[in-house]
């Protein structure tokens, strides 16, 4: 009596108010917009760290000339005066590059945790954002990768739309009729 009170419940359930997903392309859009800056700015990052090229002066320094502050230098300093570990220019290169390189290999091969991903790089942009305004750089680069993250972020699929959510699903449905069987 109570399973069948139960399975009476459930058959009869109100049906749940579900919000209007966002088109997969829309997502695919903003993820590959968000992925464009840490990807290539990873690989930029990654090939100074392993001394391939020097660091462009537009990409180290404030206002992209030479007269402008050395970021790397002020993070390594700024680092270092924090952990009170000596923190060298390299190992600032080497550590964003991974960040961002680890970012988008789970991003887009790995899916382990990719919303959590995007959720650190827009972290680590906000980071970049306040060290740009503490020496007085551009501003817009980061909040526009933030704001790529964000919408990505908010235009993911839902589980039940996406391949893995249809997958899960199935067994569920086998056991059910299995269950059904037996009784």
């Amino acid at each position: 009596q109570i399973s069948r009170a139960h399975e009476h419940r459930v058959r009869h359930r109100a049906p749940q108010c579900s919000t209007a997903a966002a088109p997969p392309m829309m997502h695919t859009v903003f993820k590959v917009l968000a992925s464009l800056s840490p990807t290539i700015g990873g690989l930029l990052y990654m090939a100074v760290a392993l001394k391939y090229i020097e660091p462009p002066v537009g990409m180290v320094h404030v206002g992209g000339t030479v007269d402008g502050v050395n970021k790397v230098t002020w993070a390594a300093t700024e680092a270092s005066a924090a952990t009170g570990v000596a923190v060298t220019e390299q190992q600032v290169f080497f550590f964003i590059a991974a960040c961002k390189l680890a970012a988008m290999l789970d991003l887009w091969v790995i899916r382990l945790v990719p919303r959590l991903a995007l959720v650190c790089l827009s972290i680590m942009m906000l980071a970049v954002e306040y060290s740009h305004v503490l020496m007085g750089d551009e501003l817009v680069g980061p909040v526009v990768v933030v704001l790529f993250n964000l919408l990505a972020l908010a235009t993911w699929p839902s589980s039940k739309n996406s391949k893995s959510g249809s997958s899960k699903a199935a067994p569920d449905k086998a056991m059910k009729k299995k269950s059904a069987k037996a009784n």
